[in-house]
């Protein structure tokens, strides 16, 4: 009788194990699936979706085609790290983040106006951008 009782608890084991593995094999292939999709939309959640509406901003604004919005985007990605690198140096006093920042705007409104943008979709597109700015940092108080 207790032969048959051991025996049916290792069936049941063996069946909630597979079960298990079962479970974390889709739970495994659910969580990669979503991670892919998650890269393939531009970071996903938030950031993708800011990406997008400044482009569409970008579009209405200042009327611009795909192929320059493309262009603004492409400028502002490649640009970002090197704001990015003068932000967190700490070894700068704000008068040399602030001649570094100037540089990059500078280097920035160059590259816009060999995209084919106007000084004034320029003008506006910094504008724009000081608006972000001030927004971001309001909002971070």
């Amino acid at each position: 009788m207790f032969s048959i009782i051991f025996s049916s608890i290792n069936l049941n084991k063996k069946l909630i194990m597979k079960k298990l593995i079962v479970c974390i094999v889709f739970t495994a292939a659910l969580f990669l699936t979503q991670t892919n999709l998650f890269a393939q939309n531009g970071g996903g959640g938030q950031k993708g979706q800011m990406k997008e509406m400044m482009r569409q901003h970008l579009k209405d604004s200042l009327n611009l085609s795909d192929a320059l919005v493309d262009s603004v985007m492409a400028i502002r990605e490649e640009m970002q790290p090197k704001v990015r690198e003068v932000v967190m140096d700490q070894s700068l006093n704000e008068e040399d983040k602030k001649s570094k920042m100037e540089a990059i705007r500078k280097e920035m409104h160059d590259r816009f106006i060999k995209a084919g943008l106007t000084e004034e979709q320029v003008k506006s597109l910094k504008e724009m951008e000081e608006r972000m700015r001030e927004k971001m940092h309001n909002k971070n108080k």
